[in-house]
């Protein structure tokens, strides 16, 4: 592999004073047990975004909307009534033990799949411990488990089920204020580096163009955005799927104690590259750094930030900042919200959603950023609070590691809300820019 290297002359810029609160206390978790089962969880999901979609229910459906109790729902037959809960989703492709069982024993019971919703999925509305099917005028395949909902209609006590007639979610919820900004002021979101020990020539000399970039490097190609960005924000996966790939390859040929260790040494040499590589940037620009599902982290839910040894030259640097995924933070008065991916991939695959925008406006919709955890998502077993819902929405929010670039404006009342779908760097060789003065987003290609 050829040495990434930064210039050694050229325009360079200084750090720029960056009005910055970091919001990621949310996601960050405390005590860590796993002693608890997941029915707290989703009666803490309930408890906190109960009343935000009854508030809902009444703007859509008035003030005088009877809401219902389902453990008394036999009491209504006939009568035009509300119901709160969260919907549990039945899905007749769902993963099981009985696939993963049968696999040991080199049986394929089912061909793989990235869609997991067929034609006989039904949806299921619970609150606390009662539940029924709902009917009707409801839209199952694009509905995920875990989503709060409202529904209106009626019992039909002979089959147990409701037949709806019309629902809504807790959200979009309202923006806060943001100022605007009197020059150009560009943050930089990147996400799958791809970095490994064999690394293709032409990533590579990408890498090199994108820290000359970013440092402020003028060859002639740069444009003058460089001197204006104030941020990199570095969204997940630094590490090559290539190289999981084969580890996954090692572990099937050796002991688990030999791939461990041969893990371990593989794994630490790329984010020696990566420290260094993210410690020379944070000398001329702000850095936020988020894990994603092929880091050194754990997979499950938020993903804390990573470890100070695993980039130990980079926490040195004031300026460089390891945070959770999800990512939330306000910058110079932009509240910017994302993920490394996985929520957004969750819920493309139990749903009919494909495309990364259309799930991230169901998201404000929901008021929730995963709602398929823990079901469907690795999450740590909440009880006391659920750490993705959406209170407040953010001016921009993003997914990154997804296949291509795309960005849309979402009307939210009186703001304006950027969508954006952030490709993978190993795969398209390309950054996003957001400007702070008008949320503009564009992509700038190294290739």
């Amino acid at each position: 592999m050829e040495n990434l290297s930064l210039p050694s002359n050229g325009s360079l810029i200084r750090l720029q004073p960056v009005d910055y609160e970091d919001k990621c206390d949310q996601f960050r978790v405390g005590r860590k047990s796993f002693q608890t089962q997941y029915f707290p969880y989703y009666n803490a999901r309930a408890e906190q975004m109960t009343k935000m979609v009854e508030m809902r229910a009444k703007q859509q459906w008035g003030e005088d909307t009877k809401f219902q109790e389902l453990n008394q729902i036999n009491e209504t037959e006939g009568q035009k009534v509300c119901l709160v809960g969260v919907i549990f989703k039945y899905l007749e492709k769902h993963p099981s033990i009985l696939k993963e069982v049968s696999e040991d024993f080199q049986f394929k019971l089912l061909e793989e799949e990235t869609k997991f919703t067929g034609e006989n999925d039904f949806v299921m509305l619970q609150q606390g411990k009662d539940t029924i099917r709902l009917n009707g005028e409801i839209k199952v395949d694009e509905l995920v488990n875990g989503v709060m909902i409202a529904v209106v209609g009626y019992n039909k006590d002979e089959i147990n089920s409701f037949s709806v007639e019309d629902y809504c979610f807790a959200g979009p919820m309202a923006c806060i204020e943001r100022p605007i900004p009197v020059r150009d002021q560009f943050i930089v979101i990147v996400s799958g580096l791809g970095f490994s020990k064999k690394m293709p020539l032409n990533l590579t000399e990408s890498l090199n163009s994108l820290s000359d970039y970013l440092i402020g490097f003028n060859d002639g190609n740069s444009s003058n955005e460089s001197s204006q960005v104030v941020k990199l924000i570095i969204a997940g996966n630094c590490i090559s799927k290539q190289v999981r790939i084969d580890q996954s390859k090692e572990e099937e040929s050796v002991t688990s104690t030999q791939w461990a260790k041969k893990q371990k040494t593989t794994t630490a040499d790329i984010m020696e590259m990566v420290d260094n590589w993210i410690f020379q940037i944070g000398k001329f620009i702000e850095v936020d750094i988020m894990p994603g599902e092929l880091d050194p982290t754990s997979i499950i839910m938020p993903q804390q930030p990573l470890h100070v040894a695993v980039l130990p030259k980079s926490n040195t640097l004031n300026s460089i900042r390891c945070l959770t995924n999800p990512y939330a933070a306000k910058i110079n008065g932009t509240y910017i919200m994302g993920s490394s991916g996985q929520t957004v991939d969750s819920i493309r695959a139990y749903s009919s959603f494909d495309e990364p925008l259309e799930i991230l406006k169901q998201k404000l919709i929901w008021s929730h950023l995963a709602p398929t955890a823990p079901d469907a998502l690795y999450s740590y077993p909440f009880t006391d609070k659920d750490p993705f819902v959406i209170d407040v929405c953010p001016h921009v929010l993003f997914a990154s590691n997804q296949d291509h670039f795309n960005v849309q404006t979402y009307k939210n009342k009186d703001q304006d809300v950027r969508l954006l779908s952030i490709p993978s760097f190993e795969e398209k060789l390309t950054c996003v820019l957001i400007n702070l003065k008008n949320l503009k987003c564009d992509y700038m290609a190294f290739n």
